[in-house]
């Protein structure tokens, strides 16, 4: 389940992301890994290329700029790929760069963050206020559940 979904219980941190101009992010206990652009260039794809094997493991790739309508950055040394596993789906995506690991303890959590449900746009859960920025948390649940209705925002992250 997603950070949004669940008690607190477990929590580790957030990963945060740049996608276009907007900040995303996601729930650290879900990350595989991220790798660079270049790294993924040189692991074994699959033939129908919207999927990457990574470790023996199938990731499904997503592509959330064409999700969100954002427009993509050109090809940046900064882009990376990350790898998440969660409601029993693997998947990855590629960001124009990653900006920060956010960990806290979960006893101050309350006073650092809000963590708002949001429901104006589809595919996305819940903004998180932090340090006067809205960063906006991915609905990995619903995406995972519709992969195949929005098979057209897959695409390959190399």
């Amino acid at each position: 389940m997603d950070i949004y979904q669940r008690p607190l219980e477990g929590f580790k941190g957030f990963l945060i992301y740049e996608i276009a101009d907007l900040e995303f992010c996601s729930d650290v206990n879900n990350i595989v890994a991220i790798l660079r652009r270049e790294e993924v260039n040189q692991l074994k794809m699959q033939n129908n290329l919207h999927h990457v094997l990574y470790y023996e493991s199938e990731f499904r790739t997503i592509d959330l700029h064409k999700i969100y309508s954002l427009k993509h950055k050109r090809e940046a040394k900064n882009n990376r790929i990350i790898f998440l596993e969660m409601f029993g789906k693997r998947f990855c995506f590629l960001v124009d760069s990653v900006i920060e690991i956010l960990t806290m303890d979960i006893m101050f959590i309350d006073k650092l963050l809000d963590l708002i449900p949001y429901s104006d746009k589809d595919y996305i859960g819940s903004i998180l206020k932090y340090q006067n920025k809205e960063i906006y948390l991915p609905d990995f649940g619903k995406i995972t559940k519709e992969l195949d209705k929005i098979a057209g925002y897959t695409q390959p992250v190399y």
